[in-house]
């Protein structure tokens, strides 16, 4: 459906994607980004977002379905409030801004109206995406960097930089390897020369153990800035002052909430895009460095260990190891005797898989130098061989590889979400 909408300056509309909009006359503001005459932009059917006119405008808006236009009551939008912010951010020349909030509140709205609006003063910025539930930049389990260089709506739209693998799609259990990730990001957008890094975080802050984690990111990273998107969230960090400086940020009283059932699609929808054209890669075991993989990097058991498990599960074992406390094994067949196990393995954690277990187990390739360079699916284990055989994009040389705690089905869906090793 296509409308023709004429905005007076000052005049705020909200508009509820999918919407495919064109500037006609005027200008507008859209998530810190302006767009003038004859410019056009697109709203995601999962997104909405607040336009403002800078000056008398026209605009012709077609949407698709479930797309609508609205104009909000006083109050319930804060595209003033996030100016000012970004301006504050600007005119004080903060290099690190770091934004906190719980899930739906608009922090990565805001992380990339802050990045939008800096971009239109003409500075370089690096936008640091550290949810690993709903990723942006990078696949769910990721944690990303990019380097925009022009506006954007919908992070989704960057190409990432540089990414850092924590191999899981929740920061709990694994806080040490994403404040790691941001640190080493934060580090790698500054030694560039950008500008200004605006780092978006996960929505985990519900409890103590979330808030600690939070301080000591923030503590690890020390950002200039924290711009705090809930009333309670800043209370508990403004403490923080005067080292670092606390913003309040209003959210929008009217946003696009997403079901668990839209969470779980958009998580798929962005392993997929990122298997697009993907290849398959041999890769010997004995050349490269292998972490997270407990069959892999566990030490071997003795063979009468081996042969007193075959007997009891009646299978051909291909490899059998243990890794602290979880022993792996891995079956030429299926079995699920399990617990006569016990009689051999006591205190321990028994993974027991069948060969085609391994398949699908999301994993991060490293360079020489061990940084993650690109976005894997494991497809075979090929043991007799001594191969691992991965799906991916990336085309370079590869030293190491980091298996994670997910594993995909055919359709991208995940079907195994582990705290300790999927193989």
């Amino acid at each position: 459906m296509l409308m023709k909408l004429s905005i007076e300056e000052g005049r705020v509309v909200r508009v509820f994607g999918p919407a495919n909009i064109v500037v006609d006359k005027g200008s507008v503001m859209v998530v810190g980004a302006v767009f003038k005459s004859n410019e056009r932009f697109v709203i995601n059917r999962f997104r909405s977002y607040a336009i403002k006119a800078l000056e008398n405008s026209e605009l012709s808006i077609t949407l698709g379905d479930g797309g609508s236009v609205e104009e909000p009551k006083e109050g319930e939008e804060v595209i003033d409030e996030w100016v000012e912010i970004s301006e504050y951010v600007v005119n004080n020349k903060l290099r690190k801004v770091m934004v906190l909030g719980p899930v739906d509140s608009g922090k990565t709205s805001l992380v990339t109206f802050i990045a939008n609006y800096a971009l239109g003063k003409g500075l370089k910025v690096g936008i640091i995406d550290a949810d690993v539930g709903q990723e942006d930049l990078a696949p769910p389990c990721f944690i990303a960097l990019a380097i925009p260089n022009k506006y954007v709506l919908w992070l989704r739209e960057l190409t990432f930089h540089s990414i850092r693998f924590v191999g899981s799609i929740t920061p709990s259990g694994n806080v040490a390897k994403v404040i790691q990730g941001v640190k080493s990001l934060t580090d790698k957008a500054e030694g560039m020369g950008v500008d200004l890094v605006v780092i978006d975080t996960d929505g985990w802050v519900n409890n103590s153990a979330a808030l600690e984690y939070k301080f000591d990111l923030i503590k690890i990273v020390k950002p200039d800035a924290l711009v705090v998107v809930d009333e309670y969230l800043y209370e508990v960090f403004k403490n923080l002052e005067p080292i670092i400086k606390v913003i309040y940020a209003p959210r929008p009283k009217v946003v696009r909430v997403r079901s668990r059932e839209e969470r779980k699609y958009l998580r798929t929808q962005a392993y997929k895009r990122f298997f697009m054209n993907s290849k398959v890669r041999k890769f010997s075991i004995n050349e490269l460095t292998l972490f997270g993989s407990c069959l892999l990097s566990g030490k071997p058991l003795p063979n009468e260990v081996v042969d007193k498990v075959k007997t009891i599960l009646s299978q051909e074992v291909l490899r059998a190891s243990q890794y602290g406390e979880v022993v792996t094994i891995l079956t030429k067949g299926r079995s699920l005797n399990v617990p006569a196990l016990r009689e051999i393995f006591r205190n321990v954690d028994i993974n027991l898989l069948a060969k085609g277990d391994e398949k699908g187990v999301l994993l991060a390739l490293l360079n020489k130098d061990l940084e993650e360079v690109g976005v894997g699916l494991l497809e075979n284990l090929d043991l007799d061989n001594g191969l691992i055989v991965v799906r991916t994009c990336y085309e370079g040389d590869v030293g190491g590889i980091i298996f994670g705690k997910v594993k995909l089905n055919k359709e991208f869906e995940e079907v195994l979400k582990s705290y300790k090793c999927v193989i």
